[in-house]
C-alpha cells in the first residue's frame, strides 16, 4: 500500500512537472506610435488623423478651411497573450486594445476594443477578425484606416476551423448581426421613425485560404438577414427584410524576392457595414403612392470595391508600399443629393527601419469622394497628406 501511495505521488509529480514545462505563459506586445503631417484639402475634423473618402466634404467648404496641421497617437497599441498548453490541447487568449476613438468616442484618444478572444482546440469565440475579411492582404500603410474599397473589421462570434493545416484553411462563423440604413429624402419621415430593426439570425461568414510556397489565394462569403418591423397600427405597413450577400477574392503573391504584390475584389449587396469605408446597408425605394399602405420598402444596397498594393524592400532598412483602392455605392433613387457614391484611395510611402524595433516613415495619400448626382450633375470632393509617424514595437514573454 505504502509502495502504491509512494508511486501515485512520483507520478503525479511528474505530471505536474510535465504540465509546467508546456507551459502556461503570458505574451506583453505591443507598440508606440505617433503621427504628425499636414492635410491640404479639408476632412471631417473628427477624422482628422486618416484619409476617409466618407469624410471629405459633400458640399464646398463643409468643414472650413484647407491646410491644417495634426498630431496623434491614436495608433498606439497594447495587446496580451495567455497560453495554456496541456499534453493534448492548448488554451489560447487574447485582449488587445488601441487608443483610437470610434463610435461614441469618435475623434478622442481613448480605449478602443480590438479583439478579445478565446481559442481552445479547433473553436474562438470572442471578438475578432471576421472570417469574411482577410487582414493578411492588408497593405502596409502609416494611415491607420487603409483602402476604402477593402472589408476590414472585427466581429463577435463562434468560430469553427474546420481545416488548418499548412497548404488549407476553412473557417466557418455565426457573427453578431447589425446593419445600417439610408432613408434618403424619407429622412424624418413619420412612419418611418416607427420602423425599428430586427435581427433574428446570427450573420453566417466562411473562408477558405489555398496557400503555396509564394504566397495564397483567399475566397469568403458573407450571408446575412437584416430586418425591420413597422411597430405602429396607423393603416401602413413598412415592414420587411433584405437577404444581404457578399463574396470577396483576395491574394499575396511573393513577385521577386524583394515585391510582393496584394490583391482583393468583392461585391454584394447589403455588406457596406462590413467594409472599411462604405455608409449604408440598406437603401429605401418607393412602390406605391401616398395613398397606398405600403409606398416604400428597404432594399440591399449593391456595392463593388477593390484594392491592389505592391510592397518593395529596397534594402535590409528601407522599404515602401504603394496602394489604389476604389469603392462603388449603387445608391437608391431616394437618396439625397450629397449622399456618398463612390470614392477612391491612393498611397505610397517610405520606411526606414534603423533597428529591428524602431521604424520611421513618412506616407503621401490621396482620397477621393463622389457624392449622389443633383440634375445629372455629380458633386466631386478630394484630398491630399502628408503623414510621418515614427513607431517602436516592444514584447515580453512571461512563462
Amino acid at each position: 500500500m505504502k509502495k502504491l501511495l509512494l508511486f501515485l505521488l512520483l507520478a503525479t509529480s511528474i505530471t505536474t512537472r510535465a504540465q509546467d514545462s508546456l507551459g502556461k505563459r503570458m505574451e506583453v506586445y505591443g507598440f508606440v506610435m505617433v503621427d504628425g503631417g499636414f492635410n491640404f484639402d479639408q476632412m471631417n475634423p473628427q477624422w482628422f488623423d486618416v484619409a476617409r473618402p466618407t469624410q471629405l466634404p459633400s458640399y464646398k467648404n463643409e468643414y472650413g478651411t484647407n491646410g491644417n496641421i495634426f498630431f496623434s497617437v491614436r495608433q498606439t497599441r497594447l495587446g496580451f497573450n495567455f497560453y495554456d498548453v496541456a499534453p493534448k490541447s492548448e488554451i489560447h487568449g487574447r485582449f488587445e486594445f488601441d487608443l483610437f476613438g470610434v463610435g461614441a468616442n469618435v475623434g478622442e484618444t481613448t480605449f478602443h476594443l480590438r479583439q478579445a478572444y478565446i481559442e481552445y482546440k479547433r473553436w474562438t469565440v470572442g471578438q475578432t477578425w471576421s472570417p469574411f475579411i482577410n487582414p493578411d492582404v492588408a497593405p502596409i500603410t502609416l494611415d491607420f484606416w487603409g483602402p476604402t474599397g477593402m472589408v476590414f473589421y472585427r466581429n463577435i462570434q463562434l468560430r469553427y476551423s474546420a481545416i488548418r493545416n499548412q497548404h488549407h484553411l476553412l473557417n466557418l462563423a455565426l457573427e453578431r448581426p447589425g446593419a445600417t440604413a439610408d432613408e434618403g429624402i424619407y429622412q424624418g419621415y413619420i412612419g418611418l421613425q416607427n420602423v425599428k430593426p430586427l435581427f433574428r439570425y446570427p450573420d453566417f461568414s466562411v473562408e477558405y485560404r489555398r496557400m503555396y510556397s509564394k504566397g495564397f489565394l483567399e475566397v469568403a462569403g458573407i450571408l446575412r438577414e437584416i430586418g425591420w418591423r413597422d411597430i405602429a397600427d396607423d393603416g401602413y405597413d413598412l415592414n420587411g427584410d433584405a437577404l444581404a450577400r457578399g463574396a470577396t477574392i483576395s491574394s499575396v503573391y511573393q513577385v521577386t524576392k524583394n515585391n510582393t504584390f496584394k490583391a482583393q475584389i468583392l461585391y454584394g449587396c447589403g455588406i457596406e457595414s462590413c467594409m472599411n469605408d462604405a455608409p449604408a446597408d440598406i437603401g429605401v425605394r418607393e412602390i406605391g403612392d401616398s395613398l397606398s399602405n405600403r409606398p416604400l420598402e428597404g432594399y440591399a444596397l449593391p456595392t463593388f470595391g477593390y484594392f491592389l498594393a505592391l510592397e518593395h524592400s529596397w534594402n535590409n532598412k528601407l522599404s515602401s508600399s504603394f496602394a489604389y483602392s476604389n469603392v462603388i455605392i449603387k445608391n437608391s433613387a431616394t437618396s439625397l443629393p450629397g449622399t456618398f457614391r463612390e470614392g477612391s484611395y491612393a498611397m505610397a510611402n517610405l520606411l526606414y527601419y534603423p533597428t529591428e524595433h524602431l521604424m520611421c516613415g513618412v506616407e503621401f495619400q490621396y482620397a477621393y469622394r463622389q457624392n449622389q448626382a443633383v440634375l445629372n450633375d455629380f458633386i466631386e470632393s478630394s484630398m491630399r497628406k502628408i503623414q510621418v509617424s515614427i513607431r517602436y514595437d516592444f514584447g515580453q514573454t512571461w512563462k
